[in-house]
């Protein structure tokens, strides 16, 4: 028969192991759509800027790789 303990441990670790697995999936809980205010214009505003900022230094990147093989060969 299992003790108090036993069962005490078997519960934490069921605890642990969900919380594991929604940090652990792809987009979870920090990138839900759903946590983040849609109505707050400061969480807009960080979210325009991060994506200008992606899309200028994927441009950035694409264009010294084109000029880095445009010289070399």
């Amino acid at each position: 028969m299992r003790s108090d303990k036993d069962t005490e441990h078997k519960e934490e670790s069921i605890r642990i192991l969900a919380r594991v697995a929604g940090e652990a999936e792809p987009g979870g809980a920090a990138l839900d759509h759903e946590t983040r205010d849609a109505s707050d214009p400061i969480e807009k505003l960080g979210i325009r800027i991060g994506r200008l900022l992606a899309m200028a230094i994927t441009i950035a990147v694409i264009a010294w790789v084109v000029v880095y093989f445009m010289r070399n060969f």
